[in-house]
């Protein structure tokens, strides 16, 4: 605002210099004097005000000049009127001059006054824009900081019933006290990719008979976390209240369950889950897979048994499945996963003797997990978990985890 003042002041003094007017001149230098100190310009602001007072000077100094020029020219004209005619209309003419003189003056007097009108007409007008435009934007962050709120409150509110469901997810999931009286040297490793996940592992125990199985649904987080619940009651039921013994019969009726319960709705639904389900009785084993397969280290070797090709869902070719019975001998270490340690993009952040020679952006894959898991089993049981998890950790650097992870570790006394 400042400086538009400055610049029209300026003009306006241009105008008056050129025409002699020193009331306007002085009128527009003291406007510059207070742009300048506006501006926060002293120095230009003091040599203003030098000039405004020597314009005050030249006023004073004309008007005293002035006076007494009119006062001999009255006298002059007085003595001289009646001797000189010619003079007389000399005069006359002179004081015309004069008066068209001042209605110039006056006229520019009016043009200034007019331009300093129009000036202050534009600097309200923008005053008004620029309040209406505050008020608008003053209106527009209300509604953000309303939007915001409400936002937070549901963020919070989903929040709070994935917490929830995180709860009831860990719920099933048996303790790891659970785990240890049940198996005797074991270890569950559990990692969701989200707050909740779509793998689960599983321990029970009837009779002599123990039970322990590694189960990824499809998906992962909240949708993952509904298929997982389903499917892991399916599993309790085959088990609990079926009353089976045989992994391979467990397997055809949690399937034949888990199909049952998503048939009930109108919409087809195809989810389902891999799993590897195992049955121990002292030395004696039985495996029975879906996709997933059993490790069996020993001696520094993997002895890998495969599930069937086929998931525990809606298929269009199932077919029963393939119950394995083997002997383990003491010193056997036996693992179940879910495919989402094997999956994970990472880099070359971790042990060479682990992952050698694997490159940045690729995925872990079964053949360096080989590797992993031959040297975490010359660990104690008890130290396998952290092993696992820190190499885990270490391959996947800054990607991000890809899928949930689930792994059982048992060691045969």
């Amino acid at each position: 605002m400042h400086e538009k003042a400055l610049y029209y002041c300026k003009k306006g003094l241009k105008i008056f210099q050129e025409n002699d007017i020193l009331a306007r001149q002085d009128f527009c230098a003291t406007c510059i004097t207070e742009a300048y100190l506006g501006l926060g310009d002293k120095s230009s602001a003091f040599d203003a005000l030098v000039f405004e007072n020597a314009i005050k000077d030249s006023i004073a100094e004309k008007s005293s000049i002035g006076a007494l020029e009119n006062v001999k020219s009255e006298f002059q004209i007085r003595s001289n009127a009646e001797k000189d005619s010619i003079a007389f209309a000399y005069q006359a003419q002179l004081n015309q001059a004069k008066i068209e003189k001042q209605n110039s003056r006056n006229l520019f007097l009016f043009i200034g006054l007019g331009l300093t009108l129009i000036f202050s007409l534009f600097i309200l007008n923008r005053f008004r824009i620029t309040r209406r435009q505050k008020f608008i934007i003053e209106d527009q962050k209300r509604e953000v900081a309303r939007q915001h709120s409400e936002l937070k409150e549901t963020h919070k509110e989903i929040t709070d019933s994935i917490t929830y469901a995180k709860r009831i997810q860990k719920a099933i999931l048996p303790p790891s006290d659970t785990v240890a009286n049940i198996l005797g040297q074991a270890f569950a490793l559990y990692e969701p990719k989200d707050v909740v996940a779509g793998g689960f592992y599983f321990v029970t125990k009837k009779n002599d008979d123990i039970f322990f199985a590694v189960a990824d649904c499809t998906g992962h987080g909240v949708p993952g976390a509904m298929v997982s619940v389903v499917c892991n009651n399916a599993l309790n039921r085959s088990v609990n209240e079926f009353k089976l013994l045989d992994p391979a019969k467990i397997r055809d009726q949690t399937r034949d369950l888990v199909i049952e319960e998503f048939q009930r709705s109108n919409e087809e639904v195809k989810d389902g889950m891999d799993i590897a389900l195992c049955k121990i009785n002292g030395r004696k084993l039985n495996f029975a897979g879906a996709h997933n397969p059993l490790w069996i280290i020993r001696d520094g070797q993997i002895i890998e048994v495969n599930g069937d090709k086929q998931p525990i869902g809606n298929f269009h070719a199932s077919t029963p499945f393939t119950n394995h019975e083997m002997e383990v001998i003491s010193g056997d270490i036996i693992y179940l996963f879910s495919d989402g340690y094997c999956d994970q993009f990472g880099s070359e952040s971790t042990s060479a003797e682990a992952i050698g020679g694997m490159r940045k952006g690729k995925k872990l894959k079964r053949k360096n997990m080989r590797r992993i898991f031959l040297e975490a089993a010359t660990l104690p049981i008890t130290q396998q978990h952290d092993f696992l998890l820190k190499t885990f950790k270490k391959w996947m650097g800054n990607y991000a985890q890809l899928d949930d992870v689930c792994v059982m570790g048992v060691k045969v006394d």
